[in-house]
């Protein structure tokens, strides 16, 4: 397991879902963001030190909302 700190929220449709605050200041969800939640945890949150790739997949999500 990463160290994250878990917090849960509660959606517009009434859903509750579960989120990691990585410490890179990420926000993963093993929900809405399934591909981010391996591709970390598999690594440990080692590979918190080069995620360029999944931090603009974040990005744009962002932009999307």
């Amino acid at each position: 397991m990463i160290h994250a700190n878990l917090f849960t929220i509660e959606t517009v449709h009434g859903l509750k879902e579960t989120f990691a605050l990585a410490p890179n200041g990420k926000v993963i969800s093993p929900y809405s963001k399934p591909v981010h939640t391996p591709h970390v945890s598999s690594n440990g949150g080692k590979d918190s030190s080069k995620p360029s790739v999944p931090s603009k997949k974040g990005e744009k999500d962002d932009i999307s909302r």
